[in-house]
């Protein structure tokens, strides 16, 4: 009983073993205290005494709760995870997959073992608490078949009140020893538990760092948040100044645009009215051709004119020398265009040279921008190319201004002498008039008037070639102006280029410096990630001692689960020595009904004394009575004994059959273990498969991202043509302003010229 006691002290439940144990001592001093009432009451024929007895085992054996074979817990996986994902191992594992030192599939490996490493502890602690359950109440059946057993064993003795109260003080003293000695046993136990959690607590608390590592890592992960926060600052600004400079850009693309819009209307109105001024001549035609008739019809009147033909003469030889003149000075201005044109040819190509040579700088920045210095020494040279450019251009404008001011009194001489035409077209108008007044032969008259005709026709063929040629200047002074605007405008170009070639390399110096800093925060980094890979590797081996801890205390608890198996094969082998008890039981029932043979030997001789005795035959009889009606009762309390005993076989028969249910759940569980490790690696090599595809997604991203920043250069370099599109509406409109102030001298001009035509008809 005390070796059975003993291996309960495994449970948990140590309130409850106590309070067992109480029990049992207590029923041990009612056996020792019944003795004397069981010796009294050993004959008495009752049989209330022997329904009560056989209520109190009925009642004993319904108390007693039959062991039925419960399903295993099912563990909810996704629960456990939410719970294990609190653990410091599975922190320290993320930490350590976020900072790069694990990679995805060696995380989920060390996950999926942990895992398994704590559902076999908790199957194992699940397994030990059913055991000892079971043990409890083997324990309990047992202790009320020997309690049983030793109220059939004390039955038949007849014992001196002496020698039961010497039996009671020993089974008092024997029951105070053995809680004594489960108590202690208990409580060596209980030392050992505590004593292997304050070693436990020591290496934990010798695992976690100081205060001072602690607060130091603390200050360097401050200052590496301030430090991302400022560059998170600066970015965030960096976006916010690119954004406003992305609306600023849109909203002067849309103003652009909207001027552009208004520019080609203005121009599709010049054009119109270019046309119009092209229809212009085909009218200046149909006045001439009027013109011409009226001519006929003067040619009628001068037929008549005879008078003074000197006079006229005079007047058309003045007039002869003011277009000779005229055609000096035009012959002068045709060479000054040519002289023009002739060094526009040479400008024109001096800028071709000079594009030709930033086109050379800017390929030999775009391949790489290999030395620095010979790009700042072209970009010099190149605004000093611009300079020389600027300075030629200077002197061509001074030129050009020269050859204006000499067009323009050349003009001025041109209207004097249409002014004096016109004044002789009077002059000969009015000597016509008075010719006619004036009475001539008709064969001076008609001579005249044919040297008249001829003279006039040389006069209009002259008047027309003039015209022609003033035509033919004012082209050529167009197409020198628009030259003129032309070389503005790629002088321009050029300044800009320049000025963002000097900017350029600015730039390029700035990246420079930025590419060493950064490169001395990427060493300063590389630095702080070897110290934390360190600090890690010695983090993984205190995890890989803590492992090392775990698979000692999983053999310890092999260890134990070996114990209580024979533990179990012990309370099987009482159970065999209490059915050869039972047995013996048996035997002394046997032993017993012999004695009751001997007494009836006994009864007959007293009947021969009754018989003998004929004053104590009343006495006898009754007597014999009497002990004929203890004998009956006798009899059906053996028979009640034999009908336990065979309700003790059924029942360890059935003990048995659960105790074989139960290896046969135990080999079922394990086969479902089994299983649920081989769900585990597929699960794992599926784990492995979707960490794969993540990171074919992530090289997906990187290429989107890639194409992304080629999508922001593009956008850059069509933020550079808008800029250059702007730069030429300017332009633009600068020349429409031009001409809109042109326009009032042109149409000036215009009506001048229709009045020298009217003049000249």
């Amino acid at each position: 009983l005390y070796s059975l006691k003993k291996m309960s002290a495994h449970s948990d439940d140590d309130d409850d073993d106590h309070s067992q144990d109480d029990q049992d001592y207590d029923t041990d001093q009612q056996v020792v205290e019944d003795p004397n009432n069981q010796q009294q009451n050993a004959f008495v024929t009752d049989d209330a005494d022997v329904e009560l007895s056989n209520q109190q085992q009925t009642g004993e054996y319904e108390e007693i709760e039959p062991i039925e074979a419960q399903p295993p817990n099912e563990i909810d996986a996704d629960e456990q995870e939410r719970q294990q994902s609190g653990t410091p191992a599975f922190r320290t594992l993320e930490d350590l997959f976020k900072e790069g030192t694990l990679t995805g599939t060696q995380m989920a490996l060390l996950k999926s073992k942990y895992m398994e490493l704590q559902n076999a502890l908790t199957l194992s602690r699940q397994a030990e608490g059913r055991l000892r359950q079971e043990e409890h109440t083997y324990l309990a059946q047992i202790e009320k078949q020997k309690r049983i057993l030793e109220e059939g064993e004390s039955f038949p003795d007849k014992i001196t009140t002496e020698v039961q109260q010497r039996r009671k003080d020993l089974l008092k003293y024997s029951n105070d020893l053995a809680c004594t000695n489960e108590r202690l046993f208990d409580l060596e136990y209980k030392i050992k538990a505590l004593e292997e959690d304050k070693r436990a607590l020591e290496k934990e608390k010798a695992r976690i760092p100081n205060q001072h590592d602690i607060d130091e890592k603390v200050k360097n992960l401050r200052k590496e948040c301030d430090e991302l926060k400022r560059q998170i600052a600066q970015k965030k600004s960096e976006i916010t100044d690119q954004n406003l400079l992305l609306g600023d850009k849109r909203k002067k693309y849309t103003t652009t645009t909207k001027q552009f819009d208004e520019l080609t209307h203005s121009i599709e109105n010049l054009e119109a009215e270019y046309l119009q001024s092209k229809l212009k001549p085909a009218e200046l035609l149909k006045q001439t051709d009027s013109l011409s008739l009226q001519r006929d019809q003067t040619e009628q009147e001068i037929e008549e004119m005879d008078a003074r033909v000197k006079e006229q003469e005079r007047s058309t030889r003045q007039l002869q020398e003011d277009v000779e003149k005229l055609k000096a000075l035009t012959s002068k201005e045709m060479r000054l265009n040519d002289q023009d044109n002739q060094e526009n040819e040479k400008l024109n190509e001096e800028i071709r040279n000079v594009l030709n040579l930033i086109a050379f700088e800017e390929a030999k920045l775009a391949k790489g921008q290999i030395d620095e210095r010979q790009s700042n020494e072209a970009v010099k040279s190149t605004i000093q190319m611009g300079k020389q450019i600027h300075e030629q251009h200077s002197k061509i404008q001074k030129q050009k201004e020269r050859k204006l001011r000499e067009l323009k009194r050349s003009e001025t001489r041109l209207r004097h002498a249409k002014d004096e035409l016109s004044s002789a077209n009077m002059t000969i108008e009015k000597l016509q008039l008075k010719r006619a007044a004036i009475p001539t032969d008709d064969t001076d008259i008609n001579s005249h008037q044919i040297d008249l005709k001829d003279d006039i026709d040389n006069l209009a063929k002259t008047h027309e070639k003039q015209e022609k040629e003033i035509i033919v200047k004012q082209s050529m002074l167009i197409t020198a102006q628009k030259e003129h605007e032309e070389v503005l405008l790629k002088q321009s170009d050029y300044r800009r280029d320049a000025v963002s070639m000097a900017h350029f390399a600015s730039v390029v110096s700035n990246e420079r410096e930025q590419k060493c800093r950064e490169k001395m925060k990427a060493k300063n980094r590389l630095q702080a990630v070897q110290e934390d890979l360190q600090r890690k590797r010695a983090e993984i081996h205190e995890h890989d001692k803590r492992i090392a801890d775990l698979d000692v205390k999983l053999k310890e608890f092999a260890v134990m689960y070996d114990i209580i198996k024979n533990e179990r094969n012990k309370c099987v082998n009482s159970i065999q020595i209490n059915s050869q008890k039972s047995n013996e039981m048996k035997e002394k029932l046997k032993l017993l009904q012999n004695e009751i043979e001997i007494l009836r030997t006994k009864l007959s001789i007293l009947e021969k004394d009754l018989q003998k005795k004929n004053l104590l035959v009343l006495a006898s009889v009754v007597e014999r009575d009497r002990e004929k009606h203890k004998v009956e009762k006798q009899r059906a309390y053996l028979r009640e004994l034999n009908v336990q005993d065979q309700q003790q076989t059924l029942e360890n028969r059935n003990y048995n059959n659960l105790i074989a249910f139960a290896e046969k759940e135990l080999v079922r569980l394990r086969k479902d273990y089994d299983t649920a490790v081989l769900d585990r690696n597929e699960r794992s090599v599926q784990l492995v498969e979707r960490y794969n595809e993540e990171v074919v997604f992530q090289e997906k991203v990187n290429v989107q991202d890639a194409k992304l920043k080629n999508a922001y250069i593009e956008l850059r370099s069509r933020d550079d043509e808008i800029r250059l599109l702007e730069l030429q509406i300017q332009e633009e409109k600068r020349e429409i302003a031009l001409l809109r102030k042109k326009l009032p001298v042109k149409r000036a001009l215009d009506q001048e010229l229709e009045l020298y035509r009217i003049c000249v008809s």
